[in-house]
C-alpha cells in the first residue's frame, strides 16, 4: 500500500476549476516531484492534501495517507495529523515563521503542541531535529529571531520544525526558490538524506527542473490543473511525450548568449562605479559598548556601456544586492562614487538627483511586493513618469503606458486591471514596463527571474535581450541563477565577501574559471543536461553491479 494515494482529486473555487481529477501515489522512502508553470495548480495540490483550502472551495476525490482517508477526518483530527504525520515546508520561511518568537521557542512549540512529553524530552526532540538539519544545538537556547538568520538557515529551521516529530510525509513547496546555488544544493542534499535515513516520503513542488532532476525519483507535470504526464524522473525528462512537457524541458535548457554586433568599447561608459564601500552596523553586545560595523562591499568598481549586459553573481551575503542598492542611491554613499553618463549620482542637488534617477531604473525579485495592490496597472506603470519633471496629460500617460505594456508582450487593455489578476510572469513583465516607460539608460534587475518557472524565465530573458538590442538599454543582471546569467550576459562579475574575485567575458569565465570560488559556484549549479547525464551514469553503474 502506498504511503500517499491521491485519486480523482478535484478543486473548484467559485465557478473556476483549479484542479481536475488528479491521481498519483507516493511510496515510503521515495521523492515525487510536481512541476509546471505558475498557475498550473502545484501549490493548490499541496494545500488540498493538507486540507487547507478556502472554506468556500469545493474539494472532491480521495486522499489516503497510510490508509487513512483524510477527506473523512474532522478538523480536530486533521489538526492532529498536521505536524505529526504530515510536515510542511513553505516557499518563504521568513513569512511562515513567527517574527516575535525566538528560533528555539518555535521548534519547542511544534513538539509541545503535538505531544504530551515532559519539558526535558521536548527539548531532546527539538535538539535531535536541529542535529538532523545540521544547525547548532545553541539555537535552542539562543535569543536569535528568524530575521537574524540567513536564507539557508531559515530554511533549515523550517525543515527542522516540519520533521521534528518524524512525520510519515514531508511536503515542500518551492523550498529552494530564493536561495543561491550553493545553499540550494545543500538543502536538496539535506532533503534527500532525510527521506533515505528517516524513512519518510517527500512530495516536492518546484519550478526548477534541474533541482527535481537531481533529487526526485518520480515526477508529475501539471498544466491547467491536470496531470499531463508522470513517470520515473530520468525517463520523463529524457523522453517527454506531451508537447507541454517537451516545451518545459526545452525552456529549462537555456542556451548560452550570443551577441549580434559588437559593443563600442571606445565610447564612454553609461554607468561607472569607483571604489564603492558599504558597511552595515552590527548589533551592540552591550549598550555601553561602541557599535561595530560589517563591511558589505569593499572597494568594488565596474563599468557598463550602452547596450551592454553585465551579470553579477555570488552566493547570499556576497554583497550583490548591497552594491545594486548603492548604484541606485537607495543607501547613502559611504565611500567611492557612482557616475551616470559622467555625472555624479546622487548629486548634492535634489532636483539633479531626481533627474538622474530617471536614467537608472530597477526591477525587483518580487514585483507584487513593489506594487500598490489598490492601484490599476496604468497607475503602477506610470508611477515613474514623475521623475521626468514635466507634467504629462492623462491621454499622453495612457498612450505611454499602453506602449510600454505592448513592448513587454502584454495587451494594452491590461492597463485597467489590478496586480493580483496576473500570473508571476505577467507581473514581472509589468515591472519591466514600469522601468522602461521613462526610457532609462540602465535597468538593474535584482534576482528578477529566480522565482519564475522555466517557460516564463525563458520568455523574460528573451524579452530583456530583445529590448537591449532594439533600444540600446544597458542591463545590470544580478542573479544566483548561473544558467540565466550565461544565457543573457555579455560580461560577468563574481563577488565574494564584498569583493570582486573574477570578472571577464561570460564565456571565458564559465568555460575557464580562474578563481576557486568561481569554480565551486559553477559546480553547485550544473545545467539540466549535466544532471541528467550523471543520473544516467548512476543507473548504468547500478545495472552493471552484481
Amino acid at each position: 500500500m502506498a504511503l500517499l494515494d491521491v485519486e480523482s482529486l478535484s478543486l473548484s473555487i467559485g465557478r473556476k476549476p483549479v484542479l481536475r481529477s488528479l491521481s498519483f501515489s507516493l511510496e515510503t522512502g521515495r521523492i515525487l516531484g510536481l512541476a509546471g508553470m505558475s498557475g498550473s495548480g502545484k501549490s493548490q495540490t499541496l494545500l488540498s492534501i493538507m486540507r487547507l483550502v478556502d472554506g468556500a472551495a469545493r474539494l472532491s476525490g480521495s486522499i489516503r495517507l497510510d490508509g487513512v482517508a483524510l477527506e473523512a477526518c474532522s478538523e480536530a483530527e486533521l489538526c492532529a495529523i498536521r505536524g505529526r504525520d504530515i510536515g510542511m515546508v513553505f516557499q518563504e520561511p521568513l513569512t511562515a515563521l513567527d517574527p516575535i518568537m525566538t528560533v528555539g521557542e518555535q521548534i519547542i512549540e511544534t513538539v509541545r503542541l503535538h505531544t504530551r512529553l515532559p519539558r526535558a524530552q521536548v527539548r531532546e526532540v527539538a535538539l535531535q531535529a536541529l542535529e538532523l538539519v545540521e544547525l547548532p544545538a545553541s539555537y535552542l537556547s539562543s535569543k536569535r529571531y528568524p530575521h537574524e538568520l540567513s536564507g539557508g538557515q531559515r530554511q533549515r529551521l523550517a525543515i527542522a520544525m516540519a520533521i521534528a516529530l518524524k512525520p510519515k510525509l514531508l511536503i515542500a513547496d518551492e523550498p529552494t526558490a530564493s536561495l543561491d546555488a550553493a545553499t540550494q544544493m545543500a538543502i536538496l542534499a539535506l532533503l534527500r538524506r532525510l527521506v533515505r535515513n528517516e524513512g519518510m516520503g517527500l512530495l516536492l513542488v518546484s519550478h526548477d527542473l534541474t533541482a527535481l532532476a537531481s533529487i526526485a525519483d518520480d515526477m508529475a507535470i501539471l498544466h491547467d490543473g491536470e496531470i499531463i504526464e508522470q513517470g520515473e524522473t530520468l525517463s520523463l525528462l529524457d523522453h517527454p511525450r506531451h508537447p507541454y512537457a517537451q516545451s518545459l524541458v526545452s525552456a529549462a535548457a537555456l542556451p548560452p548568449f550570443h551577441r549580434k554586433g559588437e559593443i563600442d568599447k571606445a565610447a564612454p561608459p553609461i554607468l561607472e562605479a569607483r571604489e564603492i564601500r558599504c558597511t552595515y552596523p552590527k548589533p551592540r553586545s552591550a549598550f555601553w559598548k561602541k557599535r561595530q560595523s560589517r563591511l558589505a562591499v569593499d572597494g568594488v568598481g565596474l563599468t557598463l556601456r550602452s547596450g551592454e549586459i553585465l551579470g553579477i553573481v555570488g552566493e547570499s551575503g556576497s554583497g550583490k544586492s548591497t552594491l545594486v542598492r548603492r548604484l541606485l542611491a537607495l543607501v547613502p554613499p559611504q565611500g567611492g562614487e557612482v557616475l551616470i553618463g559622467g555625472e555624479v549620482f546622487p548629486s548634492r542637488d535634489r532636483a539633479e538627483t531626481r533627474r538622474l534617477r530617471g536614467r537608472i531604473q530597477v526591477v525587483f525579485q518580487d514585483p507584487y511586493g513593489s506594487f500598490d495592490p489598490r492601484w490599476r496597472i496604468e497607475d503602477v506603470v506610470s508611477e515613474s513618469l514623475g521623475l521626468r519633471g514635466v507634467p504629462v496629460s492623462r491621454a499622453e500617460r495612457r498612450r505611454l503606458v499602453e506602449a510600454a505594456l505592448t513592448a513587454v508582450g502584454l495587451d494594452a487593455a491590461h492597463a485597467d486591471r489590478l496586480a493580483h489578476q496576473f500570473s508571476g510572469g505577467q507581473r514581472q513583465r509589468i515591472a519591466i514596463a514600469r522601468a522602461l516607460i521613462v526610457k532609462p539608460d540602465v535597468i538593474a534587475l535584482d534576482e528578477a527571474t529566480s522565482a519564475l518557472d522555466p517557460s516564463n524565465k525563458a520568455q523574460i530573458l528573451a524579452l530583456l535581450t530583445r529590448l537591449v538590442r532594439q533600444g540600446g538599454t544597458s542591463l545590470l543582471f544580478v542573479s544566483h541563477d548561473m544558467a540565466a546569467v550565461r544565457s543573457v550576459a555579455d560580461r560577468v562579475m563574481v563577488m565574494k565577501d564584498g569583493r570582486v574575485v573574477e570578472t571577464g567575458a561570460t564565456a571565458d569565465v564559465f568555460d575557464h574559471p580562474h578563481h576557486p570560488y568561481t569554480t565551486a559556484l559553477l559546480a553547485s549549479s550544473p545545467p539540466l543536461e549535466r544532471v541528467l547525464s550523471a543520473r544516467r551514469a548512476a543507473v548504468r553503474q547500478e545495472e552493471t553491479c552484481p
